[in-house]
């Protein structure tokens, strides 16, 4: 892989299009948007493969009980009148 220092302004300009950034600018511009764009996607899949952790660190799922769960009815809200009516 070449660094983005040593691209040259039309391979800058066409590695931004090919990944939705502006081909506008000065090659430093250009430089930076690359660099950038670079950073952001190493902090997202750093954030990803945290998150892929978390998840692997829970535990297991009974799924009979989770069965049992949805299955079960649900209770009916009772009005103001039928809450007083079991109070008394």
């Amino acid at each position: 892989m070449i660094p983005e220092e040593k691209m040259s302004v039309q391979e800058l300009r066409d590695w931004c299009k090919k990944h939705g950034l502006s081909i506008k600018g000065k090659k430093a511009e250009l430089v930076a948007k690359v660099v950038d764009y670079k950073k952001k996607l190493i902090e997202k899949s750093e954030s990803e493969s945290e998150e892929e952790q978390v998840v692997l660190e829970l535990p297991p799922v009974n799924v009979a009980n989770v069965l049992a769960l949805l299955r079960k009815k649900p209770k009916q809200h009772l009005n103001s009148k039928e809450r007083k009516k079991n109070l008394l």
